[in-house]
């Protein structure tokens, strides 16, 4: 009878040196950058960064104030993850591994998948992970590859749920090997771990406050150091502000917005701040209309167009 419980260990004779050099693409165990400790961990970055700001400049400026590149941020901290994941690994199996970042996948939508870091890791490597697990926690894995490859209820899996009917080692697809690292981050941290135990716990405990700031990856929509940013789109920038004009609630403008405002002044003429029509090339329209309800088209001329 087939134990299904043991496998196949991958042997020097039937694997080739050069194949079991050669990296695979597979995904890291990672949970995502949506709705989890570390995505809050980088909001509270930026939010930390913009209360910096505030005390510094005595201003008080929130997010909107800025324009930030999450998808940047997200993308250079998983790359930072993914060159952190070989020591971290090492640390908690005493296996050695390479690691090359590949990229951040994320999702169109959030429903079923969060985000995953792809890296480059040799065949063999994944290889001395599954020893470990084999040697540490036998029968671990073809119980793992069972639980998770058991099909369900919205959930039909591409590979059997008994690890015999995989085959050899040699054949399993990147898919089947990215389970072995999972497997290995649940036999050794157990069912419920501690945040700061796993990998992006441990790399923010240990990583994110020395990486990087968050305003590598934020800039303010107005500075008054340096005035408005050369390709500012201000029709995008005043639309902030309309709302508070519209409805004449200034008081709940903040110091950054009454400077953006000020220097509006200074270097634009409002025709209206509401218009009902207006039919003139001389204008430049803005119709945000569609995004603050009722809010008519608003025409801003700039003051040098009347030198000319």
């Amino acid at each position: 009878m087939t134990n299904t419980n043991t496998i196949s260990r991958p042997t020097a004779a039937l694997t080739p040196a050069a194949a079991m050099v050669q990296p695979v693409e597979i995904e890291i165990p990672f949970t995502g950058f949506y709705n989890t400790m570390i995505g809050a961990e980088l909001d509270d970055a930026v939010t930390h960064e913009i209360e910096s700001i505030n005390e510094e400049e005595g201003l008080n400026l929130t997010e909107y104030d800025f324009d930030i590149s999450y998808s940047d941020m997200r993308e250079e901290a998983a790359e930072s993850i993914a060159e952190y994941y070989p020591e971290w690994l090492e640390g908690l199996t005493g296996v050695e591994i390479s690691c090359e970042f590949k990229g951040l996948e994320s999702p169109r939508e959030y429903n079923f998948y969060n985000d995953a870091i792809i890296c480059d890791i040799p065949r063999h490597d994944i290889y001395n992970l599954l020893s470990w697990l084999e040697d540490n926690h036998p029968g671990f894995f073809a119980e793992y590859v069972k639980e998770r490859m058991t099909p369900r209820d919205g959930w039909a899996p591409f590979y059997p749920a008994e690890l015999s009917s995989w085959g050899h080692p040699d054949s399993w697809k990147p898919a089947q090997l990215s389970l072995v690292l999972a497997a290995v981050n649940a036999a050794a941290l157990g069912e419920y771990p501690e945040y700061y135990d796993t990998l992006e716990g441990s790399w923010a405990d240990r990583c994110l406050s020395n990486f990087w700031g968050a305003n590598s990856f934020m800039t303010r929509l107005y500075d008054p150091s340096i005035g408005l940013p050369d390709d500012c789109d201000i029709r995008f920038v005043l639309s902030f502000y309309l709302p508070y004009l519209v409805n004449g609630d200034t008081d709940n403008l903040t110091v950054g917005d009454m400077e953006v405002l000020q220097r509006f002044e200074e270097e634009y003429e409002f025709i209206g701040v509401i218009q009902k029509s207006v039919d003139n090339t001389e204008y430049r329209q803005c119709d945000i209309s569609g995004a603050y309800g009722d809010c008519e088209p608003v025409a801003v001329k700039h003051r040098e167009s009347e030198e000319v």
